[in-house]
């Protein structure tokens, strides 16, 4: 099955419903794989996306937004939000109800993505409404944006720069092949990305951080915000050692201490 770009391209998504749906309807999940913007498909998220059908009974859309270099950036952003519109406006042919739960999610540069589209969704009122956001080791910010009051809670950077998994070098390579394919001129044809995301273009998406510290901050309305789960891998084990849990984890901290946010556990 496919969701339709804005600007043509059929962008390949992949539906898992549960066996035996809840009597009372099956919530929606819509989720984004990782891969640094630049790798990765259907099959990163295969395990993810059989758990929620299987275990909790969603219906869940896989997406396969297109990567960089290839494409320049911000096509992977444009062809995730197109993918969340149109699920949410074919939620009867997916065979979801939202009223029970409609929720998108990803993990490292999928939860980079979930949290932007979470607040374009509020500013762009979607229709229905988002629920829930799931945010699984998620790259929020890039180093340059990071208010100087933070930096020092910003260690795994450098603590885990030679981690097997997501070192340093991973990390810079992916960023500087979404860096160098940059097209200021897309951001034109979206549906007009409100302030507080455009402004802080082109540093990884859209870098949250660093607008939380900006005096724009009072744009997010967390207060008005949706719940948010956020999954950090154990440091104990060898997944756990990347370089962009620091920026996950400081993330969560401003959300805390400065808006007043509350995460679930």
């Amino acid at each position: 099955m496919t969701a339709p770009a804005r600007d043509g391209h059929p962008i390949p998504v992949r539906i898992y419903r549960p066996a035996s749906p809840p009597s009372g309807g099956s919530p929606l999940v819509v989720f984004y794989h990782g891969g640094g913007f630049c790798l990765g498909g259907l099959e990163n998220e295969e395990l993810n996306c059989r758990l929620f059908a299987q275990k909790l009974g969603c219906v869940c859309v896989n997406v396969d937004y297109r990567l960089a270099p290839e494409n320049k950036f911000p096509t992977a952003v444009l062809d995730s939000w197109d993918t969340l519109q149109w699920a949410a406006a074919n939620t009867k042919k997916l065979g979801a109800d939202p009223s029970k739960g409609f929720v998108i999610g990803g993990t490292s540069a999928g939860g980079n993505i979930a949290a932007a589209l979470a607040l374009l969704a509020r500013d762009e009122k979607l229709d229905p409404p988002l629920t829930g956001v799931s945010l699984l080791i998620p790259a929020l910010t890039g180093l340059d944006a990071i208010p100087e009051q933070y930096k020092d809670e910003i260690l795994s950077y450098e603590q885990n720069k030679d981690a097997p998994i997501l070192g340093r070098g991973a990390i810079d390579t992916f960023m500087g092949m979404v860096r160098s394919t940059f097209m200021p001129s897309l951001i034109a044809n979206t549906v007009q990305l409100t302030t507080s995301l455009t402004k802080t273009l082109p540093c990884i998406t859209y870098s949250l951080l660093k607008q939380m510290a900006c005096r724009r901050a009072t744009t997010f309305r967390f207060a008005e915000w949706i719940p948010c789960g956020m999954k950090l891998w154990s440091t104990n084990a060898s997944c756990g050692k990347n370089t962009i849990r620091g920026r996950s984890s400081t993330y969560t901290l401003v959300c805390r201490t400065v808006f007043g946010a509350s995460f679930p556990t």
